[in-house]
């Protein structure tokens, strides 16, 4: 286990402060949820929740689906890395701080030159899946163009994940 060489008091109501380094070094953001763990030797562990990883095969599924109805290149997306894609190459990658961005300003957007996974730029549309209010990912195709119906099958994807998810 890698040491920080920081430590921190637990108060009365037994919280404890994550430093802020930590926090940015691994993108954690306030209101995050948090894994607690207890590893065999008593330690604790602390690692990001992540709502989508728990649907990873139903998420593996619709990209399947969805890629196999539009052909065209569909990315299933955290607020960190890809979790599905066409392009097995890519999947587990980080997606850039533009992408983050855009996932966080929970709007629909189709975008022309965009890094996805910080190599070259693409045009994309982007959905993001929002379940009780907090922003989960981005379900994106990647393609010049774009139809109504293609965003139609995205919007109608980021509603039935969601909607496992808060079940």
């Amino acid at each position: 286990m890698k040491t920080a060489g920081i430590t921190r008091r637990i108060d009365n109501l037994g919280r404890i402060v994550i430093p802020k380094e930590i926090r940015k070094n691994l993108r954690i953001k306030n209101g995050e949820t948090l894994e607690i763990y207890i590893d065999g030797k008593n330690n604790i562990i602390l690692k990001k929740y992540d709502n989508l990883s728990v649907l990873g095969n139903i998420a593996e599924e619709l990209g399947i689906s969805i890629y196999k109805t539009i052909k065209k290149n569909i990315f299933i997306t955290n607020t960190e890395k890809i979790i599905y894609t066409n392009k097995k190459e890519k999947n587990n990658q980080e997606i850039s701080n533009e992408l983050i961005k855009l996932i966080y300003s929970r709007k629909e957007t189709n975008k022309e030159n965009i890094i996805v996974t910080k190599e070259k730029e693409k045009n994309i549309f982007i959905t993001p899946i929002l379940s009780n209010g907090d922003i989960l990912g981005s379900i994106i195709i990647e393609d010049k163009n774009v139809t109504e119906t293609d965003k139609q099958l995205i919007k109608l994807s980021t509603i039935f994940l969601s909607k496992h998810i808060e079940d």
